[in-house]
C-alpha cells in the first residue's frame, strides 16, 4: 500500500510540475516573452497523463469509499 501511494505522489507531482511548466510557458508566450516550450507531442503527453491520473484519482477514490464506507459497488 504504501509503495502504491508513493507511486502515486509521484504521479502527481511530475503532473503538476509540467502543468506548471506548460502554464508557464503559454503565458510567456501570450505575452511576447518568448515561445511556449511544448511542443504538440509534449502538450498531448501531459493530456494523456492528466487523463491516467484522473483514472487513478477516481479509482482510488472508490477504493476509499469501498474500504471507509462498505460500499458494494464496484
Amino acid at each position: 500500500m504504501i509503495r502504491d501511494l508513493r507511486l502515486f505522489l509521484a504521479s502527481v507531482s511530475a503532473v503538476n510540475t509540467e502543468t506548471a511548466h506548460y502554464i508557464f510557458g503559454l503565458m510567456d508566450a501570450n505575452n511576447n516573452i518568448s515561445q511556449s516550450p511544448f511542443d504538440p507531442d509534449r502538450e498531448e503527453a501531459l493530456g494523456a497523463q492528466m487523463v491516467r491520473l484522473g483514472e487513478t484519482l477516481q479509482e482510488r477514490a472508490r477504493d476509499r469509499r469501498r474500504t471507509v464506507e462498505g460500499d458494494p459497488q464496484p
